[in-house]
């Protein structure tokens, strides 16, 4: 993940664009209190794989980047967005 370009995901039959830039670090900092970019820092150095990002913490920057498309979003959406596409994000 980096601060640049959307990508499309798909769920429940309907597609799903998803940006990671500040909007979305500053909703993820906003859900968790925590530091966007140490967010991103873990990411980049296999954070996920190697059990060092949480699922919360992985949901709410989800979270973050749909609802820089969609004011509707709601975490409880992202987290079933993320279900349906794990391989976007490993």
């Amino acid at each position: 993940m980096n601060l640049q370009g959307k990508i499309a995901l798909r769920h429940d039959g309907r597609s799903h664009a998803m940006t990671i830039n500040y909007a979305a670090l500053c909703t993820f900092e906003e859900v968790t209190g925590k530091n966007g970019f140490a967010l991103l820092n873990l990411l980049a150095k296999g954070g996920l794989q190697a059990g060092l990002v949480g699922a919360r913490d992985l949901r709410a920057l989800v979270y973050g980047g749909l609802k820089a498309h969609d004011a509707d979003m709601t975490l409880e959406l992202a987290g079933e967005i993320l279900d349906t596409n794990p391989d976007a994000f490993v």
